[in-house]
């Protein structure tokens, strides 16, 4: 199972995908964008 996980600086799971393959993996913009968002 494919898995995207966004971790932040203290340890805490911020974001978790999980798939069922890797071609139905987050488009990398909607990656960015949740990190920015993070980082605010």
């Amino acid at each position: 199972m494919p898995a995207l996980l966004i971790i932040d600086k203290q340890g805490t799971i911020q974001y978790a995908y999980y798939g069922d393959s890797m071609h139905d993996i987050p488009k990398t913009q909607e990656i960015l964008e949740t990190i920015k968002k993070l980082e605010t």
